[in-house]
């Protein structure tokens, strides 16, 4: 058998996203077990930001990057905001209940509702498939390739290496970022009318079913898979976690901030929301008699609203304008380096028992204590196990309070907060990845 792999993916370098880092270091590190990486991508020009840093770990991969075709409608939106441009008429909000081009009368107009839906299903990368089919079938016949490895999300990656897998007779493996549909717990697509999000239920098992094996990132996302779906092996559902690469850390030094510095990195989407985290460091602040000389807040990334709010307005109602800054996202090797320079990060995981974000290994590989705002499940367990800092409920402010307050005793003390977190090195996880692989039978 030879060992030639094609990743499906639609985040893959150039792309910037926190969803590209995964199959990243998978095919930068697959060689080192005789695994050959194959890549079926999108072009550069679909991803809204590129980071170029991030080319250098793919050299050893062959990547086929097709067009993406856009929903019908998304094109009936451009349409009409490119009218509405050249009628230089003020166009109407497109983030209503957080879809783009879902005002309030097309979400509650029965027959419009369910066109909108169509163009939702499983997400609005569906229609990918259509140019991506073609390439992916001739990739993988070139190259004899019999396995298929899709990272999802988006979903419609997994309809699409799952045609290629029935069409090529390539072994299927699922790698989960996230969950796609779960029973249980928070689920971002529970907006969708039931009879749709049953035809999904339907198509999501009648993948499962043909997976050769499916991967996640924790032990309670792959709990929950089983239980909700019987049919499973235990044996073909694995854990491979997100992690942190040793590589990108080589040059970063711990450097003293002239203040109690508390550093968040990413995005406030969902149900991330700083307004909890912002009163508690107010009431904090006011406790020790504390300033802006003596504590500092970064938000670093896409930071500026929250939950629909602006978090410039959840800064002055707490009167933090002295004390916490928003600043827009930098490239992935500045956000190590401000990780690293940070007394303590803060971390945001509300809602998603069955997900840890991927950053969450980052923080810790840099050697700072974690603030988890989350509730039990996957991410407060890990940061108890590995000793890296504190988890709190996301509503309970008082608890923030006092464990800000413990974070700050333990900087003026310089505690250091040791934990070993070589396990979740990405070459140690890949390794586990190749395992997988080499364990199923060749057709």
């Amino acid at each position: 058998m030879n060992k030639n792999v094609v990743f499906v993916s639609y985040h893959f370098p150039p792309d910037s996203s926190v969803g590209t880092l995964r199959t990243q270091k998978f095919v930068k590190y697959l060689p080192e077990h005789g695994w050959k990486p194959f890549v079926l991508t999108v072009k550069e020009c679909h991803y809204p930001s590129i980071d170029n840093d991030r080319l250098k770990d793919i050299e050893a991969a062959v990547v086929e990057r097709t067009s993406f075709w856009r929903t019908p409608l998304q094109l009936l939106i451009d349409l009409r905001d490119g009218l509405r441009a050249n009628k230089k008429t003020p166009s109407a909000s497109t983030s209503s209940g957080g879809k783009p081009g879902m005002t309030t009368t097309f979400r509650h107009s029965g027959l419009k509702r369910w066109l909108f839906y169509l163009n939702w299903f499983p997400d609005d990368k569906l229609y990918w498939l259509f140019p991506a089919l073609k390439k992916g079938l001739a990739l993988i016949r070139a190259h004899d390739i019999q396995r298929i490895v899709v990272s999802a999300p988006p979903r419609s990656s997994i309809l699409l290496a799952y045609l290629l897998s029935r069409l090529t007779g390539a072994k299927l493996v699922i790698d989960f970022r996230d969950p796609w549909l779960l029973r249980h717990g928070y689920n971002t697509d529970f907006f969708k009318p039931q009879r749709l999000l049953d035809v999904e239920f339907k198509l999501q098992t009648r993948i499962l079913r043909h997976a050769a094996a499916v991967v996640t990132t924790n032990d309670f996302f792959r709990s929950a898979l089983l239980s909700e779906n019987n049919f499973l092996s235990p044996d073909s559902v694995h854990v491979v976690h997100n992690g942190y690469d040793l590589a990108d850390f080589p040059s970063m030094r711990r450097e003293e901030s002239r203040a109690f510095s508390i550093s968040y990195l990413g995005t406030f989407y969902m149900q991330r929301n700083p307004e909890n985290f912002l009163r508690a460091l107010a009431l904090f602040m006011d406790e020790k008699g504390l300033s802006s000389a003596d504590v500092e807040v970064h938000f670093v990334g896409d930071t500026e609203n929250a939950s629909g709010s602006p978090v410039r307005a959840m800064i002055e109602n707490n009167e933090l304008g002295d004390v916490v800054s928003i600043s827009a996202k930098v490239d992935y090797a500045r956000a190590l380096q401000i990780m690293c320079q940070s007394s303590v990060l803060l971390l945001l995981a509300p809602d998603q028992p069955y997900q840890i974000p991927a950053k969450t290994y980052e923080y810790m590989a840099a050697g700072r204590p974690v603030l988890a705002l989350t509730e039990a499940g996957a991410t407060a367990a890990l940061i108890a196990s590995s000793g890296c800092g504190i988890a709190v409920e996301p509503g309970d402010i008082e608890g923030i309070r006092h464990a800000l307050a413990r974070l700050y005793e333990g900087y003026l003390s310089r505690t250091e907060y040791v934990c070993d977190v070589s396990i979740f090195e990405r070459r140690n996880q890949t390794s586990l990845l190749a395992g997988i692989l080499d364990g199923i039978n060749a057709a």
